[in-house]
């Protein structure tokens, strides 16, 4: 990511099994982890959906 931020929706009930075929999955799993921390979130009226802007720890 080296500095940058990832704008993502976050799943808050991670399976396991999704990570193979979720890319938010796998953001959630950092974030639940602590490796990544929420810098920004907003709801998307357009799409209806909880968006996040992160980045990594330090």
């Amino acid at each position: 990511m080296k500095g940058q931020k990832l704008c993502t929706t976050i799943d808050e009930q991670i399976v396991f099994s999704q990570l193979e075929y979720s890319e938010s999955a796998v953001w959630s799993l950092f974030l639940a982890s602590g490796y990544l921390k929420t810098d920004k979130f907003w709801f998307n009226e357009e799409f209806g959906i909880e968006e996040y802007e992160l980045s990594l720890t330090k």
